[in-house]
Protein backbone atom coordinates (compact mmCIF):
# COMPACT_ATOMS: atom_id res chain seq x y z
CA UNK A 1 0.00 0.00 0.00
CA UNK A 2 1.30 3.48 -0.52
CA UNK A 3 2.37 5.28 2.19
CA UNK A 4 2.06 9.03 0.99
CA UNK A 5 -0.98 11.07 -0.62
CA UNK A 6 -1.48 14.51 -0.66
CA UNK A 7 -4.98 16.29 -2.22
CA UNK A 8 -5.39 19.39 -3.87
CA UNK A 9 -8.82 20.63 -3.26
CA UNK A 10 -10.56 19.32 0.14
CA UNK A 11 -14.18 19.85 -1.19
CA UNK A 12 -16.84 16.99 -0.51
CA UNK A 13 -14.97 14.37 -2.73
CA UNK A 14 -11.79 15.51 -1.59
CA UNK A 15 -12.42 15.37 2.07
CA UNK A 16 -14.08 11.84 1.82
CA UNK A 17 -11.10 10.50 0.59
CA UNK A 18 -8.66 12.26 3.02
CA UNK A 19 -10.86 10.81 5.54
CA UNK A 20 -10.75 7.52 3.86
CA UNK A 21 -6.57 7.45 3.97
CA UNK A 22 -6.05 8.52 6.41
CA UNK A 23 -8.68 6.37 8.55
CA UNK A 24 -6.28 3.83 6.27
CA UNK A 25 -3.19 5.12 8.09
CA UNK A 26 -1.85 6.58 5.05
CA UNK A 27 -0.22 9.99 5.17
CA UNK A 28 -2.50 12.23 3.79
CA UNK A 29 -1.91 15.56 3.31
CA UNK A 30 -4.71 18.21 2.62
CA UNK A 31 -3.64 21.31 1.18
CA UNK A 32 -6.39 24.06 1.89
CA UNK A 33 -6.89 28.03 1.82
CA UNK A 34 -4.49 29.69 4.08
CA UNK A 35 -6.88 31.10 6.11
CA UNK A 36 -8.83 27.76 6.62
CA UNK A 37 -5.75 25.65 7.92
CA UNK A 38 -6.07 26.49 11.76
CA UNK A 39 -10.33 25.68 11.19
CA UNK A 40 -9.55 22.51 9.51
CA UNK A 41 -6.65 21.61 11.85
CA UNK A 42 -9.09 22.00 15.02
CA UNK A 43 -12.08 20.28 13.87
CA UNK A 44 -10.91 17.61 11.50
CA UNK A 45 -12.99 16.36 8.64
CA UNK A 46 -16.80 14.84 10.33
CA UNK A 47 -17.59 11.63 8.05
CA UNK A 48 -21.30 11.13 7.91
CA UNK A 49 -21.50 7.99 5.13
CA UNK A 50 -23.95 6.15 4.08
CA UNK A 51 -20.97 3.12 3.14
CA UNK A 52 -18.57 3.63 5.94
CA UNK A 53 -20.56 5.41 9.02
CA UNK A 54 -19.73 7.93 10.65
CA UNK A 55 -15.86 9.13 11.56
CA UNK A 56 -13.72 12.25 12.28
CA UNK A 57 -10.35 11.85 10.45
CA UNK A 58 -7.11 14.38 10.98
CA UNK A 59 -4.99 14.51 8.23
CA UNK A 60 -2.63 16.97 7.95
CA UNK A 61 -3.44 20.68 6.76
CA UNK A 62 -1.36 23.12 4.59
CA UNK A 63 -2.13 25.96 2.72
CA UNK A 64 0.93 24.60 0.22
CA UNK A 65 2.56 21.09 -1.32
CA UNK A 66 5.11 21.14 1.33
CA UNK A 67 6.08 17.17 0.67
CA UNK A 68 6.80 15.21 -2.62
CA UNK A 69 4.06 12.52 -2.19
CA UNK A 70 3.81 9.33 -3.67
CA UNK A 71 0.36 10.60 -5.08
CA UNK A 72 -1.31 13.72 -5.67
CA UNK A 73 -5.17 14.05 -6.07
CA UNK A 74 -6.62 16.36 -7.61
CA UNK A 75 -10.14 16.88 -6.96
CA UNK A 76 -10.67 20.95 -7.62
CA UNK A 77 -13.47 22.38 -10.08
CA UNK A 78 -12.12 23.42 -13.52
CA UNK A 79 -12.41 26.46 -13.33
CA UNK A 80 -10.25 26.82 -10.17
CA UNK A 81 -7.34 24.27 -11.33
CA UNK A 82 -5.06 27.05 -12.98
CA UNK A 83 -5.46 28.79 -9.29
CA UNK A 84 -4.94 25.76 -7.37
CA UNK A 85 -1.73 24.84 -9.46
CA UNK A 86 0.31 28.01 -8.23
CA UNK A 87 0.15 25.81 -4.77
CA UNK A 88 2.23 23.19 -6.09
CA UNK A 89 5.93 23.46 -7.40
CA UNK A 90 6.43 21.56 -10.68
CA UNK A 91 9.58 19.40 -9.40
CA UNK A 92 7.38 18.47 -6.50
CA UNK A 93 5.53 16.20 -8.54
CA UNK A 94 8.03 14.98 -11.08
CA UNK A 95 8.01 11.27 -11.50
CA UNK A 96 4.90 10.91 -9.14
CA UNK A 97 1.09 9.54 -9.93
CA UNK A 98 -0.93 12.67 -10.38
CA UNK A 99 -4.67 11.35 -10.10
CA UNK A 100 -7.25 14.20 -11.34
CA UNK A 101 -10.32 13.53 -10.23
CA UNK A 102 -12.18 16.79 -12.40
CA UNK A 103 -14.97 16.70 -14.47
CA UNK A 104 -14.79 17.29 -18.06
CA UNK A 105 -12.14 17.00 -20.43
CA UNK A 106 -9.56 19.57 -20.70
CA UNK A 107 -8.03 18.71 -17.67
CA UNK A 108 -5.31 16.54 -18.61
CA UNK A 109 -3.84 18.47 -21.09
CA UNK A 110 -3.84 21.77 -19.00
CA UNK A 111 -2.05 19.16 -16.04
CA UNK A 112 0.60 17.68 -18.76
CA UNK A 113 1.18 21.28 -19.24
CA UNK A 114 1.93 22.16 -16.21
CA UNK A 115 3.31 19.82 -14.22
CA UNK A 116 5.74 17.94 -17.43
CA UNK A 117 7.33 15.79 -14.76
CA UNK A 118 4.51 13.97 -13.17
CA UNK A 119 2.58 10.63 -14.24
CA UNK A 120 -1.05 12.14 -15.15
CA UNK A 121 -3.25 9.38 -15.07
CA UNK A 122 -7.11 9.78 -16.18
CA UNK A 123 -9.48 8.97 -13.45
CA UNK A 124 -12.92 9.45 -12.50
CA UNK A 125 -14.91 8.73 -9.69
CA UNK A 126 -18.44 7.93 -9.31
CA UNK A 127 -20.04 8.79 -5.84
CA UNK A 128 -22.65 11.19 -4.21
CA UNK A 129 -21.27 13.37 -1.59
CA UNK A 130 -21.19 16.87 -0.52
CA UNK A 131 -20.76 19.36 1.92
CA UNK A 132 -23.38 20.20 5.09
CA UNK A 133 -20.50 22.64 7.03
CA UNK A 134 -17.44 23.83 6.18
CA UNK A 135 -15.57 20.58 7.54
CA UNK A 136 -18.26 18.26 7.61
CA UNK A 137 -18.93 15.93 4.44
CA UNK A 138 -22.01 13.29 3.86
CA UNK A 139 -21.95 10.90 1.35
CA UNK A 140 -24.96 9.34 0.46
CA UNK A 141 -24.42 6.64 -1.51
CA UNK A 142 -22.97 3.06 -0.34
CA UNK A 143 -20.40 3.11 -2.92
CA UNK A 144 -17.12 5.18 -3.97
CA UNK A 145 -16.09 3.82 -7.29
CA UNK A 146 -12.79 5.20 -9.44
CA UNK A 147 -12.29 4.47 -12.94
CA UNK A 148 -8.02 4.57 -13.92
CA UNK A 149 -6.90 4.31 -16.99
CA UNK A 150 -2.97 5.74 -18.70
CA UNK A 151 -2.52 5.38 -22.11
CA UNK A 152 1.21 4.61 -21.68
CA UNK A 153 1.71 0.81 -20.71
CA UNK A 154 4.69 1.96 -18.54
CA UNK A 155 2.46 2.88 -15.66
CA UNK A 156 0.53 -0.39 -15.65
CA UNK A 157 2.29 -1.32 -12.33
CA UNK A 158 1.82 2.09 -10.91
CA UNK A 159 -1.82 1.72 -12.19
CA UNK A 160 -2.17 -1.65 -10.09
CA UNK A 161 -0.09 -0.42 -6.76
CA UNK A 162 -3.00 2.88 -6.61
CA UNK A 163 -5.76 0.39 -6.89
CA UNK A 164 -4.66 -2.13 -4.77
CA UNK A 165 -4.39 1.32 -2.21
CA UNK A 166 -8.07 2.05 -2.79
CA UNK A 167 -9.35 -0.80 -2.16
CA UNK A 168 -7.74 -1.33 1.32
CA UNK A 169 -9.58 1.81 2.15
CA UNK A 170 -12.69 0.62 0.83
CA UNK A 171 -13.09 2.03 -2.26
CA UNK A 172 -14.22 0.16 -5.61
CA UNK A 173 -11.43 0.57 -8.43
CA UNK A 174 -11.51 0.04 -12.51
CA UNK A 175 -8.32 -0.24 -14.55
CA UNK A 176 -9.40 0.70 -17.81
CA UNK A 177 -6.78 0.51 -21.16
CA UNK A 178 -8.08 4.09 -22.77
CA UNK A 179 -7.78 7.25 -21.10
CA UNK A 180 -10.33 8.58 -23.54
CA UNK A 181 -12.83 6.05 -22.37
CA UNK A 182 -12.76 7.07 -18.86
CA UNK A 183 -13.28 10.43 -19.28
CA UNK A 184 -15.67 10.18 -21.48
CA UNK A 185 -17.87 7.39 -19.92
CA UNK A 186 -18.22 9.87 -16.88
CA UNK A 187 -18.91 13.45 -18.82
CA UNK A 188 -21.56 11.07 -21.04
CA UNK A 189 -23.63 10.48 -18.19
CA UNK A 190 -22.83 13.12 -15.56
CA UNK A 191 -23.68 15.85 -18.24
CA UNK A 192 -27.40 13.98 -18.74
CA UNK A 193 -27.85 14.00 -15.27
CA UNK A 194 -26.32 17.47 -14.59
CA UNK A 195 -28.22 18.96 -16.83
CA UNK A 196 -31.79 17.91 -16.12
CA UNK A 197 -31.43 18.05 -12.37
CA UNK A 198 -30.03 21.78 -12.91
CA UNK A 199 -32.27 22.91 -15.04
CA UNK A 200 -35.73 21.68 -13.71
CA UNK A 201 -35.08 21.39 -10.02
CA UNK A 202 -36.23 18.05 -9.76
CA UNK A 203 -34.51 15.15 -8.06
CA UNK A 204 -33.67 12.08 -10.19
CA UNK A 205 -36.74 10.34 -9.30
CA UNK A 206 -39.04 13.07 -11.00
CA UNK A 207 -36.95 13.14 -14.23
CA UNK A 208 -37.31 9.12 -14.30
CA UNK A 209 -41.11 9.56 -13.95
CA UNK A 210 -41.78 12.03 -16.37
CA UNK A 211 -41.83 10.44 -19.72
CA UNK A 212 -40.90 13.95 -21.13
CA UNK A 213 -37.75 14.24 -19.14
CA UNK A 214 -36.52 10.95 -19.02
CA UNK A 215 -36.73 10.88 -22.83
CA UNK A 216 -34.69 14.63 -22.92
CA UNK A 217 -32.05 12.45 -20.40
CA UNK A 218 -31.86 9.31 -22.83
CA UNK A 219 -31.19 12.27 -25.87
CA UNK A 220 -28.66 13.63 -23.70
CA UNK A 221 -26.58 10.39 -23.27
CA UNK A 222 -26.75 9.60 -26.86
CA UNK A 223 -25.75 13.15 -28.07
CA UNK A 224 -22.71 12.62 -25.48
CA UNK A 225 -22.39 9.07 -26.96
CA UNK A 226 -22.34 10.25 -30.77
CA UNK A 227 -19.34 13.25 -29.80
CA UNK A 228 -17.37 10.27 -28.10
CA UNK A 229 -17.59 8.15 -31.23
CA UNK A 230 -15.76 10.97 -33.04
CA UNK A 231 -13.10 10.69 -30.75
CA UNK A 232 -12.72 7.07 -30.87
CA UNK A 233 -14.44 6.45 -27.96
CA UNK A 234 -17.28 4.07 -28.08
CA UNK A 235 -19.14 4.26 -24.75
CA UNK A 236 -21.97 1.64 -24.49
CA UNK A 237 -25.57 3.19 -24.90
CA UNK A 238 -26.92 0.29 -22.31
CA UNK A 239 -23.88 0.25 -19.76
CA UNK A 240 -25.33 4.03 -19.49
CA UNK A 241 -28.85 3.49 -19.00
CA UNK A 242 -27.91 0.19 -16.98
CA UNK A 243 -26.06 2.67 -14.00
CA UNK A 244 -29.07 5.33 -14.56
CA UNK A 245 -31.19 2.66 -13.59
CA UNK A 246 -29.50 2.04 -10.21
CA UNK A 247 -29.81 5.98 -8.76
CA UNK A 248 -32.07 6.86 -5.77
CA UNK A 249 -35.20 8.85 -6.61
CA UNK A 250 -33.52 11.83 -4.19
CA UNK A 251 -30.36 11.85 -6.32
CA UNK A 252 -28.95 14.87 -7.00
CA UNK A 253 -25.99 16.73 -8.92
CA UNK A 254 -23.48 18.72 -7.51
CA UNK A 255 -24.33 20.97 -10.17
CA UNK A 256 -27.88 21.39 -9.54
CA UNK A 257 -26.80 22.05 -5.73
CA UNK A 258 -24.71 24.72 -6.51
CA UNK A 259 -26.84 26.27 -8.45
CA UNK A 260 -29.26 26.18 -5.47
CA UNK A 261 -26.49 27.79 -3.54
CA UNK A 262 -26.31 30.66 -6.15
CA UNK A 263 -22.61 29.09 -6.26
CA UNK A 264 -20.60 28.97 -10.09
CA UNK A 265 -21.14 25.34 -11.55
CA UNK A 266 -19.50 23.50 -13.52
CA UNK A 267 -21.70 23.63 -16.73
CA UNK A 268 -18.63 24.91 -19.06
CA UNK A 269 -16.66 22.11 -18.30
CA UNK A 270 -19.26 19.41 -18.54
CA UNK A 271 -21.97 20.37 -21.13
CA UNK A 272 -19.62 22.87 -22.69
CA UNK A 273 -16.69 20.65 -23.36
CA UNK A 274 -19.09 18.14 -25.20
CA UNK A 275 -20.64 20.65 -27.05
CA UNK A 276 -17.52 22.44 -28.13
CA UNK A 277 -16.30 18.74 -29.80
CA UNK A 278 -19.85 18.48 -31.36
CA UNK A 279 -18.96 21.58 -33.17
CA UNK A 280 -15.51 20.58 -34.01
CA UNK A 281 -16.28 17.26 -35.59
CA UNK A 282 -19.42 18.57 -36.99
CA UNK A 283 -22.35 16.97 -34.80
CA UNK A 284 -25.14 18.22 -33.97
CA UNK A 285 -26.24 18.21 -30.03
CA UNK A 286 -29.92 19.66 -29.96
CA UNK A 287 -30.87 18.64 -26.81
CA UNK A 288 -27.56 19.47 -24.65
CA UNK A 289 -27.60 22.99 -26.48
CA UNK A 290 -31.34 23.54 -25.10
CA UNK A 291 -30.50 22.93 -21.59
CA UNK A 292 -26.87 24.78 -22.17
CA UNK A 293 -28.77 27.89 -23.16
CA UNK A 294 -31.00 27.37 -20.59
CA UNK A 295 -28.44 27.67 -17.97
CA UNK A 296 -25.95 29.26 -19.50
CA UNK A 297 -27.64 32.93 -18.40
CA UNK A 298 -27.33 32.17 -14.30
Amino acid sequence: MMDSIAILGTGAVGGLLAGLFERAGIETLCIVRDEQVQAYEASGLAIDSQQFGKFTAKPRFAPRLDVSPEVLFITTKFYDLASALQKIEPEQTNGRLVVPLLNGLDHMAVLRQSLPGAKVIAASVFVEAYRTGQSEIRHNSNRVKINLASDDSALKSDLENLAATLRACGIEVEIHQSEGFVLWRKIVQLNALALLTTATGFPFGKIRDSEELYEHLQNCVREGIAVAKTEAVTVEENEVFTALAKYHDDFRTSMSRDRDLGKRTELDAIAGAILQRGKQHGIACPTIEHYYQILKPA
